[in-house]
Protein backbone atom coordinates (compact mmCIF):
# COMPACT_ATOMS: atom_id res chain seq x y z
CA UNK A 1 0.00 0.00 0.00
CA UNK A 2 1.20 3.48 -0.48
CA UNK A 3 0.53 6.23 1.55
CA UNK A 4 0.60 9.84 0.14
CA UNK A 5 0.34 13.04 2.45
CA UNK A 6 -1.17 16.39 1.55
CA UNK A 7 -0.02 19.15 3.84
CA UNK A 8 -1.92 22.48 2.67
CA UNK A 9 -3.28 25.16 4.34
CA UNK A 10 -6.34 25.47 1.79
CA UNK A 11 -9.16 23.02 1.86
CA UNK A 12 -10.03 23.13 -2.30
CA UNK A 13 -6.20 22.62 -2.70
CA UNK A 14 -6.05 19.50 -0.70
CA UNK A 15 -9.31 18.06 -2.04
CA UNK A 16 -8.15 18.91 -5.59
CA UNK A 17 -4.30 17.14 -5.11
CA UNK A 18 -6.71 14.01 -3.32
CA UNK A 19 -8.13 13.65 -6.30
CA UNK A 20 -5.86 13.64 -9.10
CA UNK A 21 -3.89 11.25 -6.52
CA UNK A 22 -6.66 8.41 -6.41
CA UNK A 23 -7.20 8.78 -10.44
CA UNK A 24 -3.34 8.12 -10.53
CA UNK A 25 -2.74 5.55 -8.45
CA UNK A 26 -6.10 3.75 -9.47
CA UNK A 27 -4.78 3.44 -12.86
CA UNK A 28 -2.29 1.79 -11.50
CA UNK A 29 -3.99 -0.96 -9.76
CA UNK A 30 -2.29 0.25 -6.33
CA UNK A 31 -3.78 0.71 -3.35
CA UNK A 32 -3.61 3.84 -1.54
CA UNK A 33 -4.20 5.78 2.03
CA UNK A 34 -4.44 9.67 1.46
CA UNK A 35 -3.61 11.70 4.83
CA UNK A 36 -4.85 15.22 4.12
CA UNK A 37 -2.60 17.84 6.70
CA UNK A 38 -3.87 21.60 7.30
CA UNK A 39 -0.88 22.43 8.56
CA UNK A 40 2.71 21.67 8.71
CA UNK A 41 2.78 20.90 12.46
CA UNK A 42 -0.03 18.06 11.70
CA UNK A 43 2.50 16.60 8.89
CA UNK A 44 5.03 16.11 11.76
CA UNK A 45 3.36 14.78 14.24
CA UNK A 46 1.38 11.72 12.01
CA UNK A 47 3.33 8.69 13.16
CA UNK A 48 3.17 6.52 10.18
CA UNK A 49 5.77 6.76 7.25
CA UNK A 50 4.55 8.78 4.19
CA UNK A 51 5.88 7.42 0.71
CA UNK A 52 4.97 10.95 -0.56
CA UNK A 53 4.72 14.14 0.70
CA UNK A 54 2.84 16.94 -1.36
CA UNK A 55 3.94 20.18 0.47
CA UNK A 56 2.84 23.83 0.34
CA UNK A 57 5.44 26.25 1.18
CA UNK A 58 3.30 28.90 2.13
CA UNK A 59 1.61 28.11 5.31
CA UNK A 60 1.12 29.92 8.75
CA UNK A 61 3.48 29.18 11.63
CA UNK A 62 5.45 26.25 10.30
CA UNK A 63 6.38 26.37 6.73
CA UNK A 64 6.44 23.61 4.00
CA UNK A 65 10.48 24.42 3.82
CA UNK A 66 10.47 23.77 7.87
CA UNK A 67 8.91 21.13 7.52
CA UNK A 68 11.58 19.55 4.94
CA UNK A 69 14.33 20.36 7.33
CA UNK A 70 12.49 18.59 9.91
CA UNK A 71 11.88 15.26 8.01
CA UNK A 72 15.71 15.12 6.30
CA UNK A 73 16.76 15.99 10.18
CA UNK A 74 14.82 13.03 11.37
CA UNK A 75 16.66 11.17 8.13
CA UNK A 76 13.35 10.42 6.92
CA UNK A 77 12.97 8.74 3.31
CA UNK A 78 9.68 10.45 2.42
CA UNK A 79 9.99 11.79 -1.00
CA UNK A 80 8.51 15.27 -0.99
CA UNK A 81 6.85 17.23 -4.36
CA UNK A 82 6.64 21.25 -3.22
CA UNK A 83 3.79 23.49 -3.72
CA UNK A 84 4.19 27.29 -4.50
CA UNK A 85 3.02 29.99 -6.21
CA UNK A 86 6.79 31.69 -5.95
CA UNK A 87 9.56 30.70 -8.21
CA UNK A 88 12.02 32.36 -6.42
CA UNK A 89 12.11 30.24 -3.73
CA UNK A 90 13.24 27.08 -5.25
CA UNK A 91 16.68 27.19 -3.87
CA UNK A 92 15.32 27.18 -0.54
CA UNK A 93 12.98 24.54 -1.13
CA UNK A 94 15.65 22.24 -2.49
CA UNK A 95 16.90 19.49 -0.41
CA UNK A 96 17.71 15.66 0.16
CA UNK A 97 14.43 14.05 -0.74
CA UNK A 98 12.92 16.60 -2.53
CA UNK A 99 11.37 15.25 -6.18
CA UNK A 100 9.10 18.20 -7.68
CA UNK A 101 8.45 21.30 -7.35
CA UNK A 102 4.82 22.22 -8.82
CA UNK A 103 3.20 25.95 -9.68
CA UNK A 104 0.55 26.95 -8.02
CA UNK A 105 -2.44 27.16 -8.96
CA UNK A 106 -1.99 23.51 -9.19
CA UNK A 107 -2.49 21.86 -12.51
CA UNK A 108 -4.05 18.55 -12.12
CA UNK A 109 -1.75 17.14 -15.32
CA UNK A 110 1.46 18.81 -14.10
CA UNK A 111 1.32 16.53 -11.49
CA UNK A 112 0.00 13.29 -12.67
CA UNK A 113 3.14 14.04 -14.89
CA UNK A 114 5.17 14.41 -11.88
CA UNK A 115 3.56 11.62 -9.71
CA UNK A 116 4.58 9.53 -13.05
CA UNK A 117 8.35 10.85 -12.64
CA UNK A 118 8.60 10.44 -9.25
CA UNK A 119 7.39 6.88 -8.85
CA UNK A 120 8.82 5.63 -11.55
CA UNK A 121 12.14 7.07 -9.84
CA UNK A 122 11.43 5.36 -6.69
CA UNK A 123 10.68 1.99 -8.42
CA UNK A 124 13.78 1.71 -10.49
CA UNK A 125 16.05 3.55 -8.14
CA UNK A 126 19.67 2.07 -8.59
CA UNK A 127 21.15 -0.43 -6.34
CA UNK A 128 24.96 -0.66 -5.38
CA UNK A 129 25.24 -4.80 -4.90
CA UNK A 130 28.36 -5.69 -2.75
CA UNK A 131 29.41 -8.71 -0.54
CA UNK A 132 29.80 -8.39 3.08
CA UNK A 133 30.48 -11.12 6.17
CA UNK A 134 26.66 -11.12 6.87
CA UNK A 135 26.55 -12.05 2.85
CA UNK A 136 25.49 -9.77 -0.34
CA UNK A 137 23.75 -6.29 0.14
CA UNK A 138 21.79 -4.10 -2.44
CA UNK A 139 22.08 -0.60 -1.23
CA UNK A 140 20.27 1.81 -2.74
CA UNK A 141 22.69 4.44 -4.34
CA UNK A 142 20.81 7.32 -3.31
CA UNK A 143 20.90 6.22 0.46
CA UNK A 144 24.94 6.27 0.49
CA UNK A 145 26.17 9.29 2.32
CA UNK A 146 29.91 9.29 1.58
CA UNK A 147 32.76 6.61 1.15
CA UNK A 148 35.91 6.72 3.38
CA UNK A 149 39.61 4.94 3.45
CA UNK A 150 40.12 3.27 6.61
CA UNK A 151 43.23 1.15 6.60
CA UNK A 152 43.00 -1.94 4.54
CA UNK A 153 39.05 -1.38 3.85
CA UNK A 154 36.50 1.55 2.68
CA UNK A 155 33.55 2.15 4.55
CA UNK A 156 30.00 2.35 3.41
CA UNK A 157 28.59 5.27 5.18
CA UNK A 158 24.38 5.28 4.60
CA UNK A 159 22.00 7.01 6.28
CA UNK A 160 21.38 4.10 8.95
CA UNK A 161 24.75 1.92 8.94
CA UNK A 162 28.54 2.15 8.27
CA UNK A 163 29.91 -1.21 6.15
CA UNK A 164 33.45 -2.14 5.68
CA UNK A 165 34.19 -3.02 1.95
CA UNK A 166 37.09 -5.02 1.02
CA UNK A 167 37.90 -2.95 -1.78
CA UNK A 168 40.08 0.35 -2.26
CA UNK A 169 38.03 3.66 -2.93
CA UNK A 170 39.19 3.64 -6.60
CA UNK A 171 37.23 0.34 -7.28
CA UNK A 172 34.11 1.59 -5.71
CA UNK A 173 34.16 5.03 -7.27
CA UNK A 174 34.18 2.76 -10.47
CA UNK A 175 32.03 0.33 -9.66
CA UNK A 176 29.36 3.22 -8.53
CA UNK A 177 30.16 4.96 -12.10
CA UNK A 178 27.69 7.33 -10.92
CA UNK A 179 27.05 10.99 -11.41
CA UNK A 180 25.56 11.99 -7.90
CA UNK A 181 29.21 11.06 -6.81
CA UNK A 182 32.13 13.26 -7.01
CA UNK A 183 35.65 11.95 -5.42
CA UNK A 184 36.42 15.54 -3.24
CA UNK A 185 39.43 14.10 -1.15
CA UNK A 186 41.97 11.17 -1.99
CA UNK A 187 40.15 9.14 1.13
CA UNK A 188 36.73 10.66 0.56
CA UNK A 189 34.00 9.73 -2.20
CA UNK A 190 30.50 11.45 -1.58
CA UNK A 191 27.37 11.99 -2.49
CA UNK A 192 26.65 15.34 -3.83
CA UNK A 193 22.51 14.24 -3.56
CA UNK A 194 23.10 14.09 0.31
CA UNK A 195 24.87 17.34 1.27
CA UNK A 196 23.43 19.12 3.44
CA UNK A 197 26.15 22.59 3.41
CA UNK A 198 29.39 23.38 1.40
CA UNK A 199 31.88 24.99 2.84
CA UNK A 200 34.91 25.89 1.61
CA UNK A 201 37.32 23.18 3.04
CA UNK A 202 34.57 19.97 3.77
CA UNK A 203 31.08 19.77 3.20
CA UNK A 204 28.15 18.51 6.44
CA UNK A 205 26.76 15.63 5.62
CA UNK A 206 24.14 14.05 8.16
CA UNK A 207 26.18 15.64 10.97
CA UNK A 208 29.75 14.23 9.87
CA UNK A 209 32.27 16.68 8.48
CA UNK A 210 34.15 15.29 5.30
CA UNK A 211 37.17 16.62 3.75
CA UNK A 212 37.86 18.76 0.72
CA UNK A 213 41.03 18.68 -0.48
CA UNK A 214 42.48 21.59 -1.58
CA UNK A 215 42.95 20.81 -5.33
CA UNK A 216 39.33 19.85 -5.39
CA UNK A 217 38.04 22.59 -3.91
CA UNK A 218 37.07 24.81 -6.82
CA UNK A 219 36.07 21.97 -9.03
CA UNK A 220 33.65 20.77 -5.82
CA UNK A 221 32.14 24.37 -6.17
CA UNK A 222 31.57 23.95 -10.10
CA UNK A 223 30.25 20.80 -9.58
CA UNK A 224 27.83 21.30 -6.98
CA UNK A 225 26.40 24.26 -8.35
CA UNK A 226 25.56 22.52 -11.66
CA UNK A 227 24.34 19.92 -9.98
CA UNK A 228 21.71 21.91 -7.73
CA UNK A 229 21.22 23.71 -10.97
CA UNK A 230 20.16 20.51 -13.04
CA UNK A 231 18.06 19.57 -10.01
CA UNK A 232 15.84 22.74 -10.13
CA UNK A 233 15.77 23.04 -14.08
CA UNK A 234 14.50 19.41 -14.07
CA UNK A 235 11.90 19.31 -11.15
CA UNK A 236 10.18 22.94 -11.48
CA UNK A 237 7.13 22.38 -13.25
CA UNK A 238 5.30 25.63 -14.50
Amino acid sequence: MIRIGICDDEKMVREQTAHVCRRFFGEKGEKTEIVCFASGEEAIRFPEFLDILILDIEMSLMSGIQVKNRLEYQNCATKIMFLSSHEEQMPEAFGLNVCAFLKKPLQPQKLLEQMERVWSKAEDGKRYEIDTEMGRLRIPVQNILYVTVDKHYCELVCMDRRIKIRKNIQQIEEELNHPLFFRCHRSYLINLYQIDQLRDDAVMMNGDIVLVSRANRKAMREKYSAFVQQQVEQQWTM
